[in-house]
């Protein structure tokens, strides 16, 4: 039929390129179009972009300091690896919704509380917190049992808006932090940080 007719004739104005201007093309696409450029053919798929993909690494991961590529984060990463690879294995990381129980243990978590006063609402200065195996660790507190609740969470309508990221709160699972109200989970889109919030605390990750 037509459309058959038409993506063989594309296929073959494909297959005449030369590898230099298949890298000139490549060279120009973003990093969704050139990942669908590399699966037209074995040929484009074994082409050599690791300098583009190498780029496209440091311009996406710029706005990120958990992942922006300094010198020690170059010498630490996987040589054996394709930039590809690493761009693949980052962004789908940075971008991700659903808190997984390594993030709470390994990222650097800080929290805030709300403080309401003459002057209304003000923010503590943010401290250091840990969570262990043995619960949330706040300086002056006993250890906190928490726990990931991976169920549809109550209503965030009272969570006041200077506490939400740049995304909705998450529609999956919510933070259960011992007897204290419920915990929304949001990331920002903006830097890859986590927000855990409720109407009292903020808790952010933050490299």
């Amino acid at each position: 039929n037509r459309n058959n007719s038409r993506v063989n004739s594309s296929m073959a104005s494909l297959s005449i390129l030369t590898e230099d201007l298949a890298l000139e093309i490549a060279s120009f696409l973003p990093a969704k179009d050139l990942f669908h450029f590399q699966c037209v053919s074995s040929r484009f798929s074994s082409l050599d972009t690791d300098v583009k993909w190498r780029n496209l690494c440091q311009w996406r991961w710029k706005p990120w300091p958990r992942y922006e590529l300094t010198p020690e984060r170059l010498n630490d990463l996987n040589t054996r690896t394709t930039w590809k690879d690493h761009y693949r294995r980052v962004d789908r990381d940075a971008t991700r919704t659903k808190l997984k129980k390594s993030d709470l243990l390994d990222l650097r978590w800080f929290l805030t509380f709300r403080q309401s006063g003459v002057r209304g609402e003000t923010l503590s200065v943010p401290q250091r917190v840990i969570f262990s195996p043995d619960g949330l660790l706040v300086p002056g507190y006993p250890a906190l049992n928490c726990e990931i609740m991976n169920e549809t969470p109550p209503s965030p309508a009272h969570i006041h808006k200077s506490q939400m990221g740049d995304q909705p709160f998450s529609t999956e699972q919510w933070l259960k932090i011992a007897d204290y109200p419920p915990h929304f989970i949001t990331k920002r889109l903006s830097n890859a940080e986590w927000i855990i919030t409720n109407a009292n605390v903020i808790l952010v990750t933050s490299k």
